[in-house]
């Protein structure tokens, strides 16, 4: 069911919730990087939980190896309850589809984006740059993702409390909560042209 909030959500106080999504398909890329983040991280494996959503197709595999690594993460092929995951949160490292950027600012969320290279007119990556020039998130390209870049991002913003939730502030500051009628409207509008 759909969730609007109405206020402001409390800024983060420190980061001690993760949540790891790559699109319903999941993505291999920051799976992987996500798991070797971890397996060199102690300070990802002491400090923090972890929502992982790996896609159908890898969960077998992610699941598998935090086993090995020996680290307990919630690992799921597919979220289905959104608006919940997300307000868990404290920050979150996915795609940058325009959806995925909506649903950060509608919870005030900050991001670790990380844009499918291979997108249609690289728009991916013309939306997490929006996102970052706002202040409200951080980018890292495919290109450049590797564990400890990974590793970097996160605990960069695990250090800076008072960036983040500016950051979150600014995320929130971003949200469109009429979006739905001002279409319905310019709907409306053409149709009355028309006519």
């Amino acid at each position: 069911k759909a969730f609007v909030l109405k206020n402001p959500p409390d800024p983060p106080q420190k980061v001690s919730h993760l949540l790891i999504f790559g699109g319903s398909q999941g993505a291999r890329a920051i799976n992987s990087a996500m798991l070797k983040a971890v397996e060199e991280s102690a300070r990802l494996r002491e400090q923090v939980t972890i929502t992982h959503q790996t896609g159908a197709d890898d969960y077998e595999r992610v699941k598998a190896e935090y086993e090995h690594i020996g680290v307990l993460v919630d690992v799921r092929p597919f979220l289905f309850d959104m608006p919940q995951e997300l307000a868990k949160a404290d920050l979150i490292v996915c795609r940058a589809g325009a959806s995925t950027l909506a649903e950060l600012s509608a919870y005030g969320k900050v991001g670790i984006l990380i844009p499918f290279p291979h997108a249609a007119h690289n728009h991916q990556e013309m939306n997490a740059r929006a996102m970052e020039a706002a202040g409200a998130a951080r980018v890292l390209l495919q290109s450049d993702l590797t564990g400890q870049r990974l590793i970097e991002e996160i605990e960069h913003c695990m250090s800076d409390i008072h960036h983040l939730q500016t950051m979150s502030v600014r995320s929130w500051a971003l949200r469109k909560v009429h979006a739905t009628e001002q279409m319905v409207q310019e709907c409306l509008s053409l149709v009355e042209r028309t006519v």
